[in-house]
């Protein structure tokens, strides 16, 4: 039990093996695979190499944490639950939580931002299950960026808007079983590979194209991308780092008229000069692939050389 103070990642990597909970301020013992903190401690992520994996739940009661949540990554593989202060759970800047469960993963804000004047909400959202069902139970705002690279079907997603705009298509309660709630292509711009990524559609999806690299960018980039190499529908891309820091290694795959197959990308968080990128992607029909690196999810601009295959 950690009663006051800070958990500072400091570029580091949390790995709880169960459930993470930020308690109340009553005394709960430490036991069998739960982490506790209690309430009026902050978890600062602040780095873009922090990272806390929590094989478990989630769950918070914390105090006002505002300013703690600002970089770094935060996966969760059971369910989220935020309670106590309005703003326990206020993520901002290029904070990332990504969902990456197998079964149900349920997601309960008992302060949602959009009911208050004030709240907690998550910055940038991944929902990479490539299995399993996400449940947002409650509202939820996010306001950054919203990726869905993995198969996982989505319920409630009326409940969900992300820059205040809707981030789900309802398709419609006939659709239920297969996926009723698809990335919305027209408010949420960087899920444009959300629906190519379910292999049980039965229709065409319009899935917008990203903003794809077309042109090389200036020879001073920030990364270079020396090679690409194919297996087994991933991607390995070998990246040398030039001058760069943090940044998101992309792969897209094209077939033989140039339209868009498939497109991947990664946040780099390794501190190497030189290192492997493994992206899943679909190849499938594809006589073209090309790798690059954005300078974000956001962003999208090339920092890279585009490599091609």
């Amino acid at each position: 039990m950690l009663r006051e103070g800070v958990i500072n990642i400091n570029q580091g990597v949390l790995d709880i093996d169960g459930d993470f909970i930020i308690a109340d301020g009553t005394a709960i013992d430490t036991a069998g695979e739960m982490y506790y903190v209690a309430a009026d401690a902050c978890i600062r992520m602040t780095d873009y190499r922090d990272k806390v994996i929590v094989n478990g739940d989630f769950i918070t009661y914390g105090e006002d944490h505002s300013g703690c949540l600002t970089a770094g990554t935060l996966e969760i593989k059971g369910d989220f639950e935020q309670n106590g202060d309005p703003d326990s759970f206020n993520a901002t800047g290029d904070h990332k939580t990504i969902f990456s469960g197998s079964g149900l993963q349920e997601i309960f804000f008992n302060n949602a931002y959009a009911a208050y004047s004030s709240g907690s909400d998550f910055s940038r959202l991944q929902i990479a299950n490539k299995t399993g069902t996400i449940d947002f139970t409650t509202p939820v705002r996010v306001t950054s960026t919203l990726t869905q690279p993995g198969g996982a079907a989505v319920v409630g997603g009326e409940n969900v808007t992300l820059q205040d705009q809707p981030a789900f298509e309802d398709r419609g309660a006939a659709n239920a079983e297969i996926n009723r709630y698809v990335g919305n292509a027209v408010n949420v711009v960087p899920t444009w590979m959300d629906c190519a990524a379910y292999d049980n559609q039965t229709g065409p999806v319009e899935t917008p194209e990203p903003g794809l690299p077309t042109e090389q960018p200036e020879a001073d980039g920030e990364y270079t991308v020396n090679d690409i190499s194919v297996s087994g529908g991933e991607v390995t891309v070998n990246i040398t780092r030039v001058s760069g820091e943090g940044g998101v290694a992309a792969a897209a795959a094209y077939a033989g008229d140039g339209t868009l197959i498939g497109v991947m990308f990664s946040d780099i968080e390794t501190s190497e000069d030189t290192f492997d990128m493994t992206l899943s992607l679909n190849t499938e029909g594809a006589e073209r692939i090309a790798a690059f690196v954005w300078n974000s999810i956001d962003g999208m601009m090339p920092i890279s050389n585009i490599k091609e295959i």
